[in-house]
């Protein structure tokens, strides 16, 4: 380990007094104004971004650059190591698919404006002309491999459906082939337990997408490789019931087992066990993070936490301008 990555878990240690607590969330929730509202950020480690000429209505760039800031100092400071791809490659896919969307549904012959207003993300590792280049101009050498064969299947494959549910699977299955062989060349043996959970969460979210919403089952062709919840039994998944019992499988089943017997609307069960189980995942790594003072983990907890926190500042301040009482703002905080 480098004396760099040793230093960076170190400050990281130090910064995590400035995460968002309950008590400033409340306050925050609880202000007169929005100005009342941001003036919590100042305790946060965005203080720091600060000047004379930063207004409340300048929220969501402060939060914006905040992440970018972070994400600068763990590159930096773990010489980019190749596990934080983990974090960076799924907004990068995300990104992709955004772009197959607007060429093959949209008939668009570029990407126009890079904007989360516009269904992109920031934080990932290829830039703009990157992701432009990769779709419009097929000039794929920066990508990984297994992302570069993947978009020459999808879009043959499109081309004979027109289906982009099928592109997704294509772009998912690669991604998280890719992912294999990043935790099978690292160091450190957690990066192949995180993927196993990061397959299983994602099976699990697809079937019950497939179930709650479409009312039909999940394709094989759908269900990810390397993870430990058998095709067999997603692909069986036809009612709530099964849905249900199918989450049994799942490492963190006591975690959901509560949520799982509310009764809900179904796509209100589906965000909420998407986020119980992104929550669930940053909540598995805290708990091999205690004590650790300098691996990959303590950063990538830091981060995944900063952009939860981030998520729900942003939903706050956003409440707070357009007048949104307290009862509903904590409400639908439940979901993040």
């Amino acid at each position: 380990m480098t004396k760099e990555f040793l230093f960076l878990c170190g400050r990281i240690r130090a910064l995590e007094a400035k995460l968002l607590t309950h008590a400033q969330i409340d306050r925050m929730i609880g202000a007169k104004s929005p100005e009342e509202a941001f003036r919590v950020l100042t305790e946060l480690q965005y203080a720091e971004i600060f000047d004379e000429a930063t207004r409340p209505q300048d929220f969501f760039k402060i939060i914006r650059r905040g992440l970018t800031e972070t994400k600068e100092m763990i590159t930096s400071g773990t010489e980019n190591d190749p596990a934080f791809e983990f974090i960076w490659k799924e907004f990068d896919l995300s990104n992709l698919k955004r772009a197959l969307k607007l060429k093959l549904l949209d008939g668009a012959t570029e990407l126009g404006a890079f904007s989360e207003s516009d269904g992109f993300a920031f934080l990932g590792s290829l830039s703009a002309e990157e992701i432009e280049n990769a779709i419009f101009q097929n000039e794929t050498e920066m990508l990984p491999i297994e992302y570069r064969e993947a978009l020459i299947e999808a879009q043959k494959v499109f081309t004979e459906s027109k289906s982009f549910r099928a592109i997704e699977f294509i772009l998912d299955r690669a991604h998280f082939d890719f992912l294999k062989r990043i935790a099978g060349s690292h160091r450190m043996p957690i990066l192949k337990e995180l993927l196993r959970l990061r397959v299983d969460a994602t099976n699990l979210d697809s079937a019950a997408r497939c179930v709650l919403i479409w009312d039909t089952t999940l394709p094989a062709e759908a269900v990810l490789p390397h993870g430990t919840i058998p095709a067999e039994l997603l692909t069986s998944i036809d009612s709530l019931a099964s849905l249900k019992n199918a989450f049994k499988a799942h490492p963190f089943f006591t975690r959901f087992e509560e949520l799982l017997t509310k009764e809900l609307a179904p796509e209100e069960l589906l965000v909420q066990l998407g986020r119980q189980m992104h929550n669930s995942g940053i909540e598995w790594l805290s708990e091999r993070e205690s004590g650790d003072i300098g691996t990959f983990i303590v950063p990538m907890t830091y981060f995944q936490k900063r952009i939860r926190n981030a998520s729900r500042i942003r939903f706050v301040m956003a409440a707070k301008f357009y007048g949104i009482e307290p009862e509903k703002i904590y409400e639908t905080l439940k979901h993040f």
